[in-house]
């Protein structure tokens, strides 16, 4: 009778030992990007970037050039202006020629701001300097 306990035993511990399967890694195949961080299988994305894989940087939605219409104190302007990806962040981007600086002022001074969101920036105030005269920008889109 002893006999058949030991074995009843060996047998049941067999069968757990055999009959589990290994666990897998939820996140063994995922890749994030851009320091995204895999959670469960799923990719838990840094402020700035956005997607599956956290493929996609906010800023890179608003890049290029572009022609800039604005009316300050009653008269139109019209200028181009770009953007361009500022090297301090993944959020920051980089306006050149903004309210035409070079065009207008003969400044050439690049305007730092920082998406705050997918489809959201601001512009930090910013003082600059035309001969006498200070100016001070800020803005948001």
């Amino acid at each position: 009778m002893k006999r058949l306990k030991f074995l009843f035993l060996g047998l049941a511990f067999t069968a757990i030992f055999f009959s589990c399967e290994e666990e897998t890694d939820p996140c063994e195949a995922v890749t994030c990007m851009n320091n995204g961080v895999c959670v469960d299988g799923t990719c838990d994305c840094p402020t700035g970037t956005e997607g599956t894989t956290c493929e996609t940087l906010w800023r890179d939605k608003v890049l290029g050039d572009f022609s800039v219409t604005e009316v300050c104190n009653g008269q139109n302007f019209s200028y181009s202006c770009s953007i361009s990806a500022d090297a301090s962040s993944n959020t920051a981007i980089s306006f050149g020629n903004l309210y035409d600086l070079v065009g207008f002022y003969g400044i050439n001074q690049a305007i730092i701001g920082n998406m705050t969101g997918s489809n959201a920036f601001t512009i930090p105030e910013v003082t600059f300097q035309d001969g006498t005269d200070n100016y001070t920008i800020s803005g948001s889109g």
